[in-house]
């Protein structure tokens, strides 16, 4: 494999772990992904956080499509007013939007790691 010659030592990481709490972000993109270890898909989500000490970092955060994990997504397509029908939304739709998510830490392979773990619509 080739070298990839950058220096990296002053770049800034925005995948910072944030404290537990709730952050107004906007869904700057998502993607469909399967998990090769679990077999499930997801829709795996990058939000930029938009007021307070973290602006401008970035969130990610999974939103599972096995049917008994659904309802996870449809909270978050309702709170952020995304229309669906019986053949599914568009992911490009959700682009742009902006909403509160809860945040939690907790453990993942020995290191602490975000979660999303409540969503709330902004008024």
């Amino acid at each position: 494999m080739p070298r990839i010659n950058v220096n990296l030592e002053d770049v800034e990481s925005q995948f910072e772990l944030l404290p537990a709490g709730t952050y107004l972000v906007r869904i700057e993109e998502s993607s469909k992904a399967k998990k090769s270890s679990e077999g499930g898909a997801y829709i795996g989500w990058i939000g930029t956080v938009l007021e307070g000490e973290y602006e401008g970092k970035k969130l990610y955060w999974m939103t599972s499509l096995q049917p008994q994990a659904l309802w996870n997504l449809k909270n978050m397509l309702e709170v952020i007013d995304v229309p669906w029908d019986e053949d599914g939304f568009e992911l490009e739709d959700t682009f742009g939007r902006e909403l509160f998510v809860d945040v939690i830490v907790e453990p993942w392979r020995g290191e602490p790691r975000n979660y999303v773990n409540g969503y709330h619509r902004v008024e």
